[in-house]
């Protein structure tokens, strides 16, 4: 029995009727809630990821109701769960999330040119290499941090780990 429900409702279909309506609804949605008005700077995001999170809420509602085809009240079910997603996107402010990105990707580079010219050619601990940064920049970094850029100076060929936790910094040619 449990066999057969597995297979027979595995997946839900949605007709043509169901996507338009889910499109109005979704119009309407972002229309009348003032608190969404901040989506529209988002448009890429709204107008192809929402639908598709929509869609797939609505299928799985219908599965789990053991039903093949997707119904109003499965699409206004999935429109419930996913008005926390539009709450949570309508308060962040993308304005400053791409500036902080910037910030840390500059950061973390600062902090790599700083192990190559304060390490080079020498064997030292992870802590050691954390001890010697910290004493050159405003903001302490972790040692943790600093592991993980030396991971990453491994890839690029800037950093080897050798015998007993030691790193040494080969400066870029």
């Amino acid at each position: 029995m449990i066999a057969y429900l597995a297979t027979k409702y595995d997946t839900a279909q949605i007709n043509d009727g169901m996507a338009d309506y889910i499109r109005r609804k979704l119009g309407v949605v972002l229309k009348e809630n003032i608190e969404y008005k901040n989506l529209t700077t988002i448009n890429e995001i709204v107008s192809t990821r929402i639908p598709i999170s929509i869609q797939k809420y609505a299928k799985a509602i219908a599965c789990s109701k053991l039903k093949t085809v997707v119904d109003i009240e499965d699409i206004d079910e999935a429109f419930e769960y996913i008005s926390y997603k539009l709450h949570f996107l309508a308060n962040i402010d993308f304005s400053s999330t791409s500036e902080t990105l910037t910030t840390k990707v500059k950061t973390k580079d600062i902090i790599k040119l700083k192990i190559i010219e304060l390490c080079d050619n020498q064997e030292l601990s992870v802590n050691e290499i954390s001890d010697s940064i910290n004493n050159s920049l405003d903001k302490p970094v972790s040692p943790k941090s600093i592991s993980r850029y030396l991971e990453e100076m491994a890839l690029e060929g800037t950093a080897k780990k050798i015998k007993f936790g030691k790193w040494v910094i080969v400066k870029p040619e």
